[in-house]
């Protein structure tokens, strides 16, 4: 057996020992320190042969961060029979931290490092009033940050104070250089109305650290997040967050939110306050035709008028249709909507997609009219013909030409046209026959709805 490595290594670098021996699967290569009396305690690094590269007889050892005259060891079967030695001598390296004397809370701050520069090595934050050797208050690894250029960004403490900045080797566990950092109080503010009406947008000015994962929230009286917003995620530049106040009157909090300590910076109340919020739309409108609806309200972007149907899900109630105001006609505080083809007694609702809450409701009847189709009792293959209609008569409504028997019994639309493509004041359309003969249906196809309304038998020979 035989042990092959370099004489010299700087404290906490990694080193490669190149073996001869056994290679059983429990060898070990062992660096130890002689100087220790105690042979219980003189071991200061284990690497089994197994845990490196075996092809090559090579395996990787950390060197201790205290300078001394070490040995390495071949030990057989981990059973303490040394099978080789040799000498390596550990000596001491430069290891430093530069950084700002002081900085502003919840600031990022950059860190020159010069170390080991181990994978397991970090730059930490040390609160020295947090125990006996201090609270770490976080830190980072030098493998995630600019490693080339010996650089680590870390974020400060949210609280004013003298903090102890210092270089951490992961793999033997101990400080090999500290500085100390002073973080210093700043302004956080925030400026918003003192009121604002429900459901409405509105603008916060802000003024902090702005770091990426801060952010404007709103609490209710309990302290709970209502809504918020990263700054990251608005106008940056001009330090301004849009926000939309909840959907219930009353008293909330502004909050200036840092994400990187979860603690509050500013605050300010805000009184959310009470609007109009109103729908006018017929009583009663006939099944499948379209109704203007009127409202009044927040007029958010999110902000639809509604169908809905309580009875729907065994009561648990169903939107049956949605419309959102700003694809109305804003200016006029209208929509328009088609209704249901199913009667009954119905909601409009106005809902305010922010709060997703309902804001107002009045109730609309739907009620039946004729609906019908016909045509000739047989057409040829292939021929166009002509088919009357009454119903709805909405833009997405059409007759169809259906064969009942396609897709295993499922059926299938083998041709139609809708009725704004026809004669619709004369209340027919042209539809071509299907090449197949056979017995179909001709269909009144409420488009809006996926519903046939009227149907009637149909030849094609």
């Amino acid at each position: 057996a035989a042990l092959d490595a370099p004489e010299t290594v700087e404290i906490g670098k990694r080193f490669t020992t190149a073996w001869e021996g056994p290679g059983e699967r429990r060898d070990a290569i062992v660096l130890v320190d002689p100087s220790i009396e105690n042979e219980s305690r003189q071991q200061v690094a284990y690497r089994r042969l197994a845990n490196g590269d075996m092809d090559a007889q090579t395996i990787d050892t950390v060197a201790p961060v205290r300078p001394g005259t070490y040995e390495l060891r071949y030990v057989w079967r981990n059973e303490r029979i040394v099978l080789a030695t040799r000498q390596i001598e550990v000596i001491d390296a430069p290891v430093s931290l530069d950084a700002p004397a002081t900085v502003e809370i919840s600031r990022s701050f950059t860190v020159t490092w010069e170390g080991p520069g181990s994978n397991r090595d970090t730059i930490e934050i040390i609160d020295p009033l947090g125990g006996p050797d201090g609270a770490r208050v976080r830190g980072k690894r030098l493998v995630n940050d600019d490693y080339e250029a010996r650089q680590v960004t870390l974020e400060a403490p949210a609280e004013p104070g003298f903090y102890r900045l210092q270089y951490w080797n992961g793999d033997n566990r101990e400080v090999l250089a500290t500085r100390e950092i002073e973080v210093l109080e700043a302004e956080t503010s925030l400026t918003a109305p003192a009121e604002v009406a429900m459901g409405t947008s509105f603008a916060v000015e802000w003024v902090g650290p702005g770091h990426n994962r801060d952010s404007v929230r709103i609490l209710d009286g309990s302290g709970k997040e209502i809504a918020g917003k990263r700054l990251v995620n608005d106008d940056y530049r001009n330090r301004t967050v849009t926000l939309v106040a909840p959907a219930t009157p009353g008293s909330y909090t502004l909050e200036y939110y840092n994400g990187v300590n979860r603690t509050a910076l500013a605050a300010v109340p805000m009184e959310v306050v009470a609007m109009d919020v109103a729908l006018d739309a017929p009583d009663t409108v006939l099944m499948g035709h379209v109704v203007t609806v009127d409202w009044v309200g927040p007029g958010a972007r999110r902000d639809a008028i509604e169908i809905y149907d309580p009875e729907a899900e065994a009561g648990r109630g169903k939107v049956l249709a949605s419309l959102r105001i700003v694809n109305g006609d804003f200016d006029a505080r209208q929509v328009q909507m088609s209704v249901p083809v199913r009667t009954g007694t119905y909601e409009l609702r106005y809902w305010n997609g922010d709060s997703r809450e309902v804001l107002a409701t009045r109730p609309i009847t739907i009620e039946p009219m004729d609906v019908t189709v016909s045509g000739p009792a047989s057409v040829a293959a292939g021929e166009p013909f002509e088919a009357m209609w009454e119903g709805p008569g909405a833009r997405r409504d059409s007759v169809q030409v259906f064969d009942p028997d396609a897709q295993a019994g499922r059926g299938r639309d083998v041709g139609s046209t809708r009725l704004v493509n026809g004669d619709y004041d004369g209340k027919t359309v042209r539809i071509r026959a299907p090449k197949e003969p056979g017995s179909y249906l001709l269909r009144y196809w409420s488009g809006e709805w996926n519903t046939a309304l009227a149907e009637v038998p149909i030849v094609v020979e």
